[in-house]
């Protein structure tokens, strides 16, 4: 799957906690891996979800302050 030109790649720990806090039926708890990662859809991909115009470090700094309130509500690593 080819992403928009505008998006950009997330590092993602993959510590689950965002798919646990929507109640994702494809995550594995053991991995904390989504069963069909590669084929998830673009919702899925934070690096999708920035609007066009947005400011890319400024995306990236608010994506990061919202996986620091979900791992410290959700993660298990």
């Amino acid at each position: 799957m080819k992403k928009p030109s505008w998006q950009l790649d997330f590092d993602c720990k993959a510590c689950g906690a965002c798919c646990r806090a929507v109640g994702c039926p494809l995550l594995d708890d053991a991995t904390n891996l989504c069963t069909v990662y590669e084929d998830r859809p673009d919702w899925c991909r934070v690096g999708y979800l920035r609007p066009k115009d947005f400011p890319v470090d400024r995306y990236l700094e608010l994506t990061h302050e919202a996986c620091k309130i979900l791992e410290a509500q959700w993660a298990t690593v």
